[in-house]
């Protein structure tokens, strides 16, 4: 338990800096005309694949030809990466842009706190390890 918690805290602090990183570019380019703003997906993903850890089906559902759509399968959270995608088809301004300053900031302001959150927990986590140790 330990481990996968450690792993998924990992992974949101990398998700986090991505997100940073992407929140930060559409803000430096707020004013860039047709410039369309970009955001991260990971938490929906990986909430996926860890709700796909226990089975809804009290059975498996047989499979006769390998060309079956099974009924559900297990995601490996560990295969779960951050995407990267672009939002085409909005438009806030006049000149093609899609970034809105306020929405970008309050994202950021999001992430960053997500940030601090996680690394605090890992912190706590290896201070309880040293305590342990000790």
């Amino acid at each position: 338990m330990f481990e996968m918690t450690q792993n998924i805290l990992e992974m949101t602090l990398n998700a986090s800096v991505l997100r940073w990183n992407v929140l930060s570019n559409n803000i430096a380019n707020a004013t860039t005309p047709n410039f369309k703003r970009s955001d991260v997906t990971f938490s929906s993903e990986l909430k996926r694949a860890l709700d796909s850890n226990s089975s809804p089906y009290p059975f498996e559902a047989a499979r006769t030809n390998s060309k079956h759509i099974p009924f559900f399968e297990k995601i490996d959270y560990t295969s779960v990466k951050p995407k990267i995608y672009t939002e085409f088809y909005t438009s806030t301004q006049n000149n093609g842009n899609n970034v809105d300053m306020e929405y970008e900031m309050g994202e950021a302001s999001k992430t960053l706190l997500l940030y601090d959150a996680a690394s605090n927990m890992i912190t706590r986590n290896y201070n309880r390890i040293n305590m342990l140790l000790r």
